[in-house]
């Protein structure tokens, strides 16, 4: 990457903890995942990606943390790949919403949902799907249940 569009980057996305950062990067990561180029291809349309972050950073100094909460698509397709972001506590490092280690994800069938659910919160997703997947254990969780 050139200097001047590093730098570009740092200016145009200064706020790493943006929600279109942060969702395009989840997308970024699934689309690696499937073996896709993020570059020239979309998601398949059996897959729609909903990210949330995590605690402690969406929240200011003093304040209570909200809870995480995931939108979801108004007519999504058959399988929701909900993506945690869990960067290093504010203060530790600029926070890099590729690195595959602060990710969490979890992949649910859309009939798993009632059809009206417009959000699920964290805590209800884990327990109705368990602790989710770390960045590795994906490609071949989305290679074993998407038709591609």
């Amino acid at each position: 990457m050139s200097d001047s569009f590093d730098r570009f980057l740092r200016w145009y996305c200064a706020d790493r903890l943006d929600e279109r950062l942060r969702q395009a990067a989840a997308e970024w990561l699934v689309l690696t995942a499937l073996g896709l180029s993020p570059e020239h291809q979309d998601l398949p349309e059996a897959l729609a990606v909903s990210s949330a972050l995590q605690a402690p950073w969406f929240h200011g100094p003093g304040q209570e943390s909200s809870p995480v909460v995931f939108p979801v698509p108004e007519s999504p397709p058959a399988w929701l790949l909900f993506a945690l972001w869990g960067p290093p506590h504010p203060g530790d490092q600029p926070a890099q919403p590729l690195l595959h280690r602060d990710w969490l994800f979890w992949l649910v069938p859309r009939n798993q949902l009632h059809p009206e659910r417009r959000r699920i919160g964290l805590n209800p997703l884990r327990r109705a799907q368990g602790d989710g997947v770390e960045y590795a254990a994906l490609p071949p969780l989305l290679a074993q249940r998407l038709p591609l």
